[in-house]
């Protein structure tokens, strides 16, 4: 069987080493995952390179990728994953779409950067993530770029959210007279009582669910 970083050559992935290098990362998680018939949703198609590489590395995956737009001047010849059009930005639709495909055991948000989506799908599709699953957020270096709503220190950016996170995993030994920036209870008992570990790296971020 071709590794990852054979089939991210093959179907042109922006993921190979060649590029943003996240294969390696990829390699290091989901190579467990090979065999198993994985749900995987990957946020943000293009093309649907992407979709094609993890149809093939994931035989028994069932594979669903979301995108704004239909890209007419690309082929989606499939074998087996599926998309669906929608606004990543819109919650009705994260959560018709989450309730109707879900759960997963994969997500990977490589969508539109701006952080009002990214903390939008990830406040509402971590729930839809099953035990033991891995959420995964592409590209962090927008956080610091301003065409992106980003910049250094900046926060409600995705970095920053991530960085709460870390303090929502040690929330028994902050102080109550610290608020901790997560919209609201709900929320936070989504990530207190779930989130098992923070794994970051250059410009990519794993969180693990218990």
């Amino acid at each position: 069987m071709d590794d990852l970083e054979q089939l991210a050559l093959k179907h042109d992935s922006d993921k190979s080493l060649k590029r943003t290098g996240y294969v390696q990362h990829y390699e290091k998680y989901f190579s467990p995952l090979r065999d198993k018939p994985v749900r995987l949703l990957e946020l943000g198609m293009y093309c649907g390179n992407s979709l094609r590489m993890w149809e093939e590395y994931f035989p028994m995956g069932n594979i669903l990728g979301v995108d704004i737009v239909l890209y007419n001047e690309c082929k989606y010849d499939f074998r087996r994953a599926r998309f669906c059009i929608g606004d990543l930005q819109d919650a009705d639709f994260v959560r018709g779409m989450a309730t109707n495909n879900g759960p997963f055991d994969i997500i990977i948000d490589d969508a539109g950067h701006y952080p009002d989506q990214q903390r939008l799908c990830l406040y509402i599709l971590f729930p839809h993530l099953n035990p033991g699953g891995i959420y995964v957020i592409e590209d962090l270096h927008t956080a610091y770029m301003e065409k992106f709503c980003g910049g250094y220190n900046r926060e409600d950016t995705i970095v920053d959210t991530i960085k709460n996170l870390i303090n929502h995993m040690h929330h028994n030994y902050i102080s109550k007279r610290l608020k901790l920036k997560i919209p609201n209870l709900e929320t936070n008992k989504i990530f207190d009582d779930h989130l098992e570990a923070v794994h970051v790296y250059p410009n990519i971020c794993f969180l693990m669910k218990r």
